[in-house]
């Protein structure tokens, strides 16, 4: 009997350091990775992303998910992610234009940086890319505004709204005063749109997909508009407005400030 309490107690203190070590993890949102192949879009454009990301702190950071992107038969080691490494994480299960959630250890979360661009290939000796932010989950609202889009014919314009879980939004489109620099003159509600926040339809994980909404922002008697963004089941939300010039196929993001 003794031998068998003794045996337990070591198997005890054997396994509890694991489950003080379990890891928090902190979520960031990379609002749009595209597929490797890329996603064709209006005017001949092929749009792809490139995300690289670094490990600063002093040691390997548990971060999923990502698999390594080698193509050239050799890789760097498997996660945790190595320190002092900038690289080209590759992101799979993507449906196309949608969001992923990254989770970085969270004692490391701001030593962890990720650069997000996004660029028609179609145009790459003329235009670099667009940076798109990567966003902290804590950095998400109950309200989310979008000032001063524009909405004349020569821009296509898509609101990506994500949310910590499924829920419906509300969306108010206001036509912004045209004297903007007269402290009168409100702007005016022109519609008011409800929509939901659902998992993508090629939807892989759960933990890996957000909750996400694509709006086309169309007929609007304006030049410019406010978009108002309210969460309506509890849930906490961010969002950014693509404009894209018909001709130039340059991307210009508004995003919550």
């Amino acid at each position: 009997m003794r031998l068998r309490f003794l045996l337990v107690l070591i198997l005890s203190l054997a396994v509890a350091p694991v489950f003080a070590q379990s890891i928090v993890y902190k979520r960031f949102l990379l609002p749009t990775v595209l597929p490797p192949e890329g996603v064709p879009g209006s005017f001949g454009s092929l749009w792809k992303t490139s995300l690289l990301m670094r490990n600063d702190a002093d040691e390997a950071v548990s971060i999923t998910y990502y698999a390594w992107g080698c193509t050239i038969g050799l890789c760097p080691p498997p996660p945790p992610t190595p320190k002092g490494l900038t690289f080209h994480p590759r992101i799979y299960g993507l449906a196309p234009a949608y969001g992923v959630w990254m989770r970085v250890d969270e004692r490391f979360a701001d030593q962890v940086h990720f650069e997000l661009r996004v660029q028609d290939q179609t145009r790459q000796s003329a235009h670099f890319g667009t940076d798109i932010p990567v966003v902290a989950e804590d950095h998400f609202a109950s309200t989310v505004s979008l000032l001063g889009i524009p909405v004349t014919a020569d821009f296509r314009v898509l609101l990506r709204i994500y949310g910590t879980r499924p829920g419906r939004v509300r969306l108010r489109y206001y036509r912004i005063n045209p004297v903007l620099d007269l402290p009168f003159g409100a702007d005016v509600l022109l519609r008011t749109d409800e929509v939901p926040l659902i998992k993508p339809p090629e939807n892989f994980s759960p933990d890996i997909d957000p909750d996400t909404a694509v709006v086309p922002l169309t007929g609007l008697n304006a030049d410019q508009a406010t978009v108002a963004i309210d969460a309506l089941d509890g849930q906490r939300i961010w969002g950014y407005a693509s404009i894209t010039h018909n001709e130039t196929q340059n991307v210009t993001l508004i995003t919550p400030n």
